[in-house]
């Protein structure tokens, strides 16, 4: 695999992100072919390609919902 094509791939799964397991797997497949090419100066690991895991967003509660409700009635 040329670089342009692994470049392409890299772009592709951004625009169409794969399920988290699936993630993970191909993730997994980048670092091994990259550590294969014999051009990293590090070695890497699936993490490297997973890059920062999202943040939860905190979960809205009942009282969160009805003061959102509450504030429509005027709209």
């Amino acid at each position: 695999m040329s670089r342009r094509e692994f470049n392409q791939a890299l772009a592709y799964l951004q625009i169409e992100p794969l399920e988290d397991g699936d993630n993970k797997r191909t993730a997994s497949l980048m670092a091994q072919i990259s550590n294969w090419s014999g051009r990293c100066k590090k070695w890497l690991s699936a993490e490297d390609y997973l890059g920062k895991p999202k943040e939860p967003k905190p979960m809205q509660t009942a009282e969160d919902q009805k003061a959102f409700m509450r504030g429509m009635k005027g709209n």
